[in-house]
């Protein structure tokens, strides 16, 4: 099948560029896994090859089980998507409390609550960080030390309500990528269904699946060896990027609803079945076709050509005619993505062992190997839109979330110069509020810039978080 030698060979310069331990990816047609494999190893120092069964964390792919347990809810009449926050989350707030009580599930699902990306998930993880062996080899944007930890969704929060929150604008106005709703949205499965999180995933998702490879806690990932993945880390050191083992995922079990599932290749594609089968898998019914649809409905734009269902984005128009649904995830040691297209019954999921590479070009690869376009046939074309060195002066400024990822733009020799995770590059203007970045060989990175008025843009939107610009 030459489209899949074409796919590993496509793989396999993707590992070596960015010197990635190894890449696990497979697809997907009905009920048949067509391909299953992987470049490079599990345990590089061991030289066991990694493949479809091999257990790595999916990092964010677990929002869309979180979706669809809020959805399962939904027809079981313990809840509606509508309902306010308030009615599960009393206790949550933040300011202003007007905009809180306007909140919704929906808000949360679709990432429109109008929350600013928040350091919630280092405080989280605070823990499993500083138990860390090779915490002081991993950069990370926070002092960590000066946090504190939290356990669980009242000390989340308890966090929040302490944060000097400025909201992005009203809930449905505008889509940023937020962990925190996400989060809390575990809380209120908990509070509906009347047990854990990870239970309820357990028992009304993974096991009438067929998913035997997926777990979240780490002792039950050790019950799944060998064939489990070593994760890795990497940091520059003389100029040069050293990628080493760091084992230990970073748990974060009060946010467990937005990042921790650890699963393999084959499960993930067998749990995309439930989207391309209407709900229902090996006679199973999951959840009804009504819910699968809601979830997959192109609720938010996001830009580009492209929306966010519940726990997904939906892209209506992908290489001509196709509906591809996605999403992707990554933690320490964590690099994945799973794609899907309903129409045609395709599913495809890559997931590596290093963080920040670009395990999304082998999944959407793998998807364009099956319909039939060149493997390398990117999911985003940026056309040209030249603008006035005035116009981009508009665009200037450093921009700084609560993550900790920051932005600076400024102007030089008529070209806008852009600066962010350590690396500089001239960008393109594509539109009149947006540019890309072409970070390296197989990674661009767009960016839009908002405006309140016809001056400068008080904000940025990057990897789907809407940035703010920092006051002069």
């Amino acid at each position: 099948m030459s489209e899949f030698r074409n796919l590993v060979d496509y793989a396999q310069a993707i590992r070596e560029r960015h010197d990635i331990p190894g890449i696990a990816f497979g697809t997907a047609r009905g009920d048949r896994l067509v391909y299953g494999g992987g470049v490079g190893w599990r345990d590089a120092s061991e030289r066991t090859p990694i493949g479809a069964d091999t257990v790595v964390g999916v990092g964010s792919i677990t929002k869309s089980l979180t979706a669809l347990a809020v959805m399962q809810l939904c027809e079981a009449g313990e809840l509606r998507v509508c309902d306010p926050v308030r009615k599960w989350l009393p206790e949550f707030t933040v300011r202003p409390e007007a905009s809180v009580r306007k909140m919704t599930l929906h808000h949360f699902l679709t990432h429109t609550s109008g929350m600013p990306p928040l350091p919630s998930r280092f405080y989280a993880q605070y823990r499993s960080i500083m138990a860390d062996r090779n915490r002081e080899r991993i950069p990370l944007p926070v002092d960590v030390e000066k946090l504190r930890p939290v356990d669980t969704y009242e000390d989340l929060m308890e966090l929040l309500a302490e944060f000097d929150v400025q909201l992005l604008g009203e809930p449905g106005e505008c889509f940023s990528y937020s962990n925190e709703a996400y989060g809390l949205l575990g809380c209120v499965i908990e509070r509906a269904a009347g047990e854990k999180y990870p239970d309820y995933i357990r028992k009304n998702i993974l096991q009438p699946t067929g998913m035997t490879r997926t777990v979240f806690a780490p002792e039950e990932v050790e019950e799944l060896r060998p064939d489990v993945s070593q994760i890795y880390c990497s940091r520059e050191r003389d100029g040069e990027s050293e990628v080493f083992p760091a084992p230990g995922y970073w748990e974060k079990h009060a946010m467990y609803a937005c990042g921790h599932l650890k699963s393999t290749v084959r499960d993930m594609l067998q749990y995309s079945r439930i989207y391309r089968a209407g709900g229902m898998v090996d006679g199973e019914r999951i959840v009804s076709p009504q819910s699968v649809d809601a979830m997959v409905t192109p609720h938010v734009h996001t830009g580009r050509g492209q929306y966010y269902g519940y726990g997904f984005t939906v892209q209506p128009d992908y290489h001509g005619g196709v509906t591809a649904v996605r999403h992707g995830g990554g933690d320490k040691g964590v690099s994945a993505h799973l794609s899907f297209a309903i129409e045609e019954d395709l599913a495809t999921c890559s997931l590596a062992n290093l963080a920040g590479v670009p395990s999304e070009n082998v999944a959407l690869g793998a998807l364009n190997a099956l319909l039939d376009v060149p493997v390398d046939e990117p999911a985003d074309k940026f056309g040209q839109h030249p603008l006035p060195e005035d116009h981009l002066e508009r665009f200037a400024g450093t921009y700084r979330s609560g993550e900790g990822a920051e932005v600076q733009c400024w102007v030089q020799d008529g070209e806008l110069r852009v600066r962010t995770a350590g690396v500089c590059r001239t960008a393109r203007p594509v539109a009149r509020d947006a540019v890309v970045v072409q970070m390296n060989e197989d990674t661009q990175l767009p960016l839009r810039f908002l405006f309140h008025t016809d001056h400068s843009a008080w904000a940025v939107s990057m990897g789907r978080r809407i940035i703010r610009r920092c006051e002069e």
